[in-house]
């Protein structure tokens, strides 16, 4: 008797959907939807180039486009940071950039749920990257979160080495979340509900100059 595992089903009927349709629709109308299929990925891969509205030692920039979904005080390794939530939407751009000049102390992945990103408990259960960078106005984290359909975080960042403001340093698949927890003093310029562009928008300043 043949059996096989529960996990291959859905692949196993998205081809059998694909076979089915290439022998009942005509060879054109295929081919206007492969290539509007590669329309849509060129476009939801695009990775614009962007210049900070802000360029001084004090502004921390949005590591992601998006909305701000909360802004929250939230304990982290013994210390309080102001956590700021984006949810990146399907037609936002979705690779992530690096918010402030630091160093990379450590990358850690969580394998975990995919619960909605815009559920609250999403960053403690849900799969996701934290980044750790270690910058002047204190330690930056980072948490890429995968959601119900984007179950991949991409990081190229890698441990003892330096990061750039506003360069791209990883990517989400579909709609996702990146939290960022800001270290006591920055204070957040965008509120809740607001639309931030990453590597452009100025989500936080530090009240002096460091």
């Amino acid at each position: 008797m043949f059996f096989m595992v529960k996990e291959g089903v859905p692949y196993l009927f998205a081809l059998l959907l694909v076979i089915v349709l290439l022998l009942i629709l005509p060879t054109s109308l295929i081919i206007f939807l492969l290539f509007s299929l590669f329309l849509f990925l060129l476009f939801y891969f695009r990775s614009p180039s962007r210049v900070p509205s802000v360029v001084n030692d004090r502004t921390v920039l949005s590591p992601a486009d998006g909305r701000i979904l909360s802004i929250v005080e939230e304990e982290l390794h013994g210390e309080v940071f102001t956590r700021v939530s984006i949810v990146i939407g399907v037609l936002d751009c979705h690779v992530n950039r690096v918010p402030y000049d630091g160093d990379v102390a450590s990358v850690v992945h969580v394998s975990g749920k995919f619960l909605r990103t815009t559920d609250e408990e999403a960053h403690l259960v849900n799969e996701q990257n934290l980044i750790h960078l270690r910058t002047r106005l204190g330690s930056i984290y980072l948490r890429q979160i995968a959601g119900v359909l984007g179950r991949r975080c991409v990081c190229n960042l890698v441990p003892n080495s330096q990061a750039l403001s506003g360069e791209v340093f990883g990517v989400i698949m579909f709609a996702s979340r990146v939290d960022i927890y800001l270290p006591k003093g920055v204070r957040v310029l965008v509120p809740v509900g607001g639309v931030v562009r990453g590597g452009h928008t100025a989500l936080g300043e530090s009240p002096a100059s460091v």
